[in-house]
């Protein structure tokens, strides 16, 4: 509830914001509350189903997380043409309060508090060189960024605290993170499959709406429609690869879900100087549906290694 409460306070923040610094900064409270969100409904889900359901749990919700940065841009685009961009953040308090309202009525009263370790070590380690190594990165805007002293200062120790959080890690007994767990095959695999995933699906979701707005003078709401189908694909894919995956497996449909990505990606790579659209379209909807069939099979993966003795690294 403390977290849902700060995205909310963070959101209706955002949405009174006064300038680009401003935003910014109101961004971070807003990012603190939605980034501790996640983590603990998986947590809340892990303990009401149990280690017999928490795969089908997982893949049940899924499947928003699939469909909603592919539908996010078309009602993204409509609220900014008829209410303004305020209004992306002013949307989520009306929500907020309803989870709220739901959670105080039906998530179970707090049962005490608990001991737990905590690795402070491991807090001041692992976050701070993550957040050194995205600004190190975020400055790589031309040539003389990439190879100015502040920017390989700044790189060098984001890969140092790394590199300490990573000997810490294998030190100790309770660590933030358990890197011993990624000694499962199947785990780093899906992991690294859960990356590539992210990159394929948020890479183009930043570049796409700035190519069709600049470089074909679209407004917010026809380039939200020109990127729904992708959100097509993604949801006929959706449809029917959790069948295949339970019968074929997951690598087979990893293996096709993968070449249909690349093949609606190649359009993006031969662009003229005036593209088709309807030829941008049908790309997108062959993205979509290789993307669809990719993170469902991850999924099934993920599913299947309950049956590991590494699955606490699911909930």
């Amino acid at each position: 509830m403390f977290s849902i409460a700060l995205f909310m306070l963070g959101s209706a923040l955002c949405g009174t914001a006064w300038s680009i610094t401003s935003l910014v900064v109101l961004r971070i409270v807003k990012g603190i509350g939605g980034g501790m969100i996640l983590p603990l409904c998986q947590a809340i889900l892990a303990q009401a189903a149990g280690p017999q359901r928490f795969g089908r749990v997982m893949s049940l919700i899924a499947l928003p997380a699939q469909l909603a940065p592919i539908v996010g841009p078309v009602l993204g685009g409509f609220i900014i043409d008829q209410l303004g961009w305020r209004w992306i953040f002013f949307v989520n308090v009306p929500i907020c309060i309803v989870a709220l309202v739901l959670a105080w009525r039906m998530l179970p009263a707090p049962g005490g508090r608990h001991d737990a370790p905590v690795d402070r070590i491991g807090l001041l380690l692992l976050p701070t060189g993550l957040d050194l190594l995205v600004y190190g990165f975020s400055r790589f805007h031309d040539t003389a960024g990439l190879f100015s002293p502040v920017t390989m200062l700044v790189l060098f120790a984001g890969i140092a605290l790394l590199g300490a959080f990573a000997v810490h890690a294998l030190r100790t007994a309770d660590p933030l993170l358990d890197l011993r767990l990624f000694s499962s095959r199947a785990l780093s695999a899906s992991s690294v499959l859960i990356f590539l995933h992210g990159m394929a699906v948020y890479g183009p979701l930043f570049l796409l709406p700035l190519f069709y707005a600049r470089t074909r003078g679209y407004d917010a709401g026809t380039i939200g429609w020109l990127l729904a189908p992708q959100g097509l694909g993604t949801m006929l894919a959706i449809a029917f690869a959790g069948a295949l995956a339970d019968r074929y497996g997951s690598r087979p449909l990893v293996l096709w879900g993968t070449i249909a990505t690349a093949l609606g990606t190649v359009a993006f790579t031969q662009l003229s100087a005036t593209p088709d659209t309807i030829l941008l379209s049908v790309s997108l909807s062959v993205r979509g549906l290789g993307l669809g069939f990719v993170g469902v099979a991850i999924t099934a993966c993920r599913r299947r290694l309950n049956s590991d003795p590494l699955r606490a690294v699911e909930i």
